[in-house]
């Protein structure tokens, strides 16, 4: 381990540099004070300060999960009843549960469409083929995408113009898409129990249209939920019931603690003033997209928690939520341990079968370049992730470099017959120093929806050499620090090593 006196002083130094930044991008929010953009803010309920919400997705959830949020207690009631009395009826109750749900808050319309992709999906299963249900994938994911004749053009043609619910409607049927993909392949490759038609098909509406995962996710493999499914009933005693209380309010509190945050933080009204952001300086920016990469953790902390609570709370092995990004210095660190249920989907479905036997260096680059064009194609076919999917496939291909080279025995020699094992620490978090400020800077495409990722990684890329040199120093300190810090957890523990 390194000194401790070295750890403080790294620690240190990032931290100083962390809250100089903060201190830019909070003294830049002042420029809203005279400035009316009404529908960037709302009134906050916090010393009369204004509060950001320009983040549309996080709105969004907010107003999704008002609405919901009820019917959850009514599933978690409804299908525990059927559990004990009648085990095998659970799937039609999940069912019956979501589709009153998606009535109340979508309509028919939408309810219609849901139930039929399912429906495509179990059509697909009959011919065992997975070419065939990979074709269906794309095609439909073209269809919830497309911008000429997709899902948008449908719901208009139909008389349902809000444009909410057409993102509502599109986030859900690609959540269904996932589990839909799951269920046909595991049954296609024999790792799902062999049924009988009507049972597959009843399974199937039973794993989609799950409440707590169906809305907002996370994703959980087909093999978790059947586990879970066929459990006898357990009572409720004292400590499960507490758990599950505990977890609400723990996770309810980090909403709280991201609502707080946006009244002193607007990072996401500025997303959309593009002449100024590029007037900003490079403390700001960096200091922006630091705080966009850390709200967007929270936000997906505190729903995925919540929505996995409820999952836990029946006993299924619901992936947990995201790991903290604040001690993340490399890509492949983050893709592995971030939206776990989709790692673990990505690998299972697409990275491995492409690998198949043969795990040569570049055999793998060619897993990881096709897993990225679903990447892309699931996320929606728009240039921000497009160049998103594509950078972080450029990094995590240079890491794979990397990695591959120290694993060569000439390196390996050269560096212990070099350094010592403190300085080897030290020339890794070096050369991570790079990735670490590319991953953060390129996820700005994923964090801001419009334009402000390119003037954020143009103003980046062209600016202040030396000020790009100092944030190097700076990166080093942060990974130096982040790596003691993932040691630290793995000795004690604390990582959960089943998805990765």
């Amino acid at each position: 381990m390194l000194p401790k006196t070295e750890l403080y002083f790294n620690g240190l130094v990032w931290l100083s540099a962390l809250l100089f930044a903060s201190y830019h991008v909070y003294e830049a929010g002042k420029y809203f004070e005279f400035s009316d953009y009404a529908e960037d803010f709302e009134d906050g309920w916090l010393w009369n300060l204004k509060k950001d919400c320009a983040d549309y997705e996080w709105q969004m959830w907010l107003n999704l999960l008002k609405s919901i949020y009820p019917w959850f207690f009514v599933h978690l009631i409804a299908s525990e009843i059927t559990r004990w009395m009648f085990l095998e009826a659970v799937p039609i109750c999940y069912f019956v549960t979501t589709i009153l749900v998606v009535l109340n808050a979508f309509g028919p319309e939408i309810c219609l469409i849901f139930i039929s992709q399912v429906c495509l999906y179990y059509l697909a299963l009959q011919t065992r083929s997975t070419i065939v249900v990979w074709i269906l994938s794309v095609l439909l994911l073209y269809a919830i995408y497309g911008f000429r004749y997709g899902l948008s053009y449908l719901l208009v043609s139909i008389g349902l113009t809000d444009h909410t619910l057409y993102l509502n409607t599109a986030v859900v049927s690609a959540w269904i898409l996932l589990k839909c993909i799951s269920f046909c392949l595991d049954h296609i490759n024999g790792k799902a129990r062999i049924e009988k038609n009507f049972d597959v098909f009843i399974s199937l509406l039973g794993y989609t249209f799950y409440l707590p995962l169906f809305f907002l996710g996370p994703f959980m493999m087909y093999e978790d939920y059947e586990n879970g499914v066929s459990r006898r009933f357990k009572i409720w005693n004292r400590e499960r019931l507490a758990s599950l209380t505990f977890n609400v309010l723990r996770y309810t509190f980090w909403m709280l603690v991201l609502d707080v945050f946006l009244h002193f933080f607007y990072i996401h009204a500025f997303e959309y003033k593009l002449d100024q952001l590029k007037e900003m300086g490079a403390w700001y920016l960096n200091g922006v997209v630091y705080y966009l990469a850390l709200f967007f953790y929270i936000k997906y902390l505190a729903i995925y928690g919540l929505t996995g609570t409820l999952a836990r709370a029946e006993n299924y092995d619901a992936p947990p939520p995201p790991a903290c990004v604040c001690y993340m210095y490399c890509d492949s660190q983050l893709w592995r341990s971030f939206d776990i249920g989709f790692y673990s989907f990505m690998k299972r479905y697409i990275y491995d079968p492409v690998l198949g036997e043969n795990k040569t260096f570049w055999r793998r680059l060619v897993a990881s370049g096709v897993t990225f064009c679903y990447v892309f194609l699931w996320h929606g076919f728009s240039e921000n992730i497009f160049l998103w999917s594509l950078l972080n496939f450029i990094e995590l291909s240079l890491e794979s470099i990397m990695r591959y080279i120290s694993k060569t025995h000439m390196f390996q020699v050269w560096v212990n017959n070099t350094f010592s094992n403190n300085n080897q620490k030290r020339l890794l978090a070096l050369c991570f120093a790079p990735f670490s400020i590319f991953g953060i800077h390129f996820n700005a495409y994923m964090y801001c929806p419009g334009e402000g990722g390119g003037v954020i990684n143009s103003q980046f890329l062209e600016g202040n050499w030396l000020f790009n040199f100092i944030f190097i120093i700076l990166a080093y300190n942060f990974c130096i620090t982040a790596m003691e810090i993932s040691r630290w957890k793995q000795r004690k523990h604390l990582i959960t090593t089943k998805y990765q």
